[in-house]
């Protein structure tokens, strides 16, 4: 979920041949609420997004028991290379954490890895 059109549409035709439905958002509240109405086994959250951040995204998802008992997997995707990011991320559930720019072979290869599909 980012909310750069170009970038969503870059990511959605490099893993569009996985064995996965892909949903995306171009902000952090339509986010949230596909999140409360559909059940996803991973989510790719932009940290930085309009409306409500992917760590926004995160600390809701702990927080709210709708969201907080499904085994979701995070893959926080940021334009945020300090560390602090990085481990405020793992520390509030990512499962991976990549900084942009990015190599969309290393994505897929981590996306494979979460999703078990290695």
């Amino acid at each position: 979920m980012d909310d750069d059109p170009i970038l969503r549409a870059i990511l959605t035709s490099h893993l569009e041949h996985l064995p996965i439905t892909i949903t995306y958002a171009a902000d952090g509240e339509v986010a949230l609420s596909l999140m409360l109405a559909n059940t996803y086994d991973a989510c790719i959250l932009d940290g930085m997004m309009p409306k409500l951040d992917g760590f926004s995204l995160l600390s809701q998802k702990k927080k709210d028991p709708r969201l907080n008992v499904r085994d979701m997997k995070v893959l926080m995707l940021s334009g945020k290379k300090k560390e602090d990011d990085l481990a405020r991320g793992f520390q509030m559930g990512a499962g991976d954490y990549m900084t942009k720019p990015f190599s969309l072979v290393e994505l897929e290869v981590r996306v494979r890895q979460l999703m078990n599909l290695v």
